[in-house]
């Protein structure tokens, strides 16, 4: 039933932290779970709505096989001789507990879209592995389609979480680009 498939979502949602804020110190959106049209929902359609910094704790706690971390923008209040007031590593919200098997075959598949799928192309050549997904969201047919890509990276050690979302860019091969471009920055793979 319709119903039945939304509560299915939503519980899911939830226990990777995307019904709440991710704990950062800028503004930031609430999170919207999707009410309606489960099978469109499923495939990242339908009413939910998340922002890029949501999207990224999603992705790391895929990465790490189901710890949601509270995320921060800081790294530690130090006073002006270095000692430690505050100290902001982020918190664990929640733990999503599920099978190997089943991290196995999500990894593997995110790892197929950029090493054999839509974005093989433009990470061929990239010299650190990376797993992630592509996603083209239509709002209207007057103005361009949406772009975005989530991924971490490396893909068998993870280090890095992110989401890549371009308004109106076209394709998720140009949000793709972007991560491209981030990974290389963040692993000195080439000059700034």
């Amino acid at each position: 039933s319709t119903d039945r498939g939304i509560r299915t979502i939503q519980k899911y949602a939830t226990m990777f932290g995307l019904d709440h804020k991710s704990g950062i110190e800028i503004s930031e959106n609430d999170p919207k779970l999707t009410t309606e049209d489960p099978e469109r929902s499923a495939m990242g359609q339908g009413t939910n709505s998340y922002n890029n910094v949501q999207l990224s704790r999603y992705i790391a706690a895929v990465a790490n096989r189901g710890t949601v971390f509270e995320l921060s923008l800081l790294d530690k209040l130090t006073d002006s001789d270095g000692n430690l007031i505050t100290d902001y590593t982020p918190s664990v919200s929640s733990h999503v507990d599920a099978a190997d098997s089943t991290w196995d075959a999500v990894q593997t598949g995110m790892r197929a879209v950029v090493s054999e799928g839509s974005a093989k192309d433009i990470f061929k050549d990239l010299e650190v592995e990376i797993a992630g997904k592509t996603g083209t969201a239509q709002e209207n047919q007057d103005k361009p389609n949406h772009a975005l890509f989530i991924g971490y990276a490396p893909y068998d050690t993870p280090e890095i979480a992110m989401a890549v979302r371009i308004t109106n860019g076209y394709s998720s091969t140009n949000a793709a680009s972007v991560a491209k471009d981030i990974v290389s920055y963040y692993f000195k793979l080439k000059d700034e």
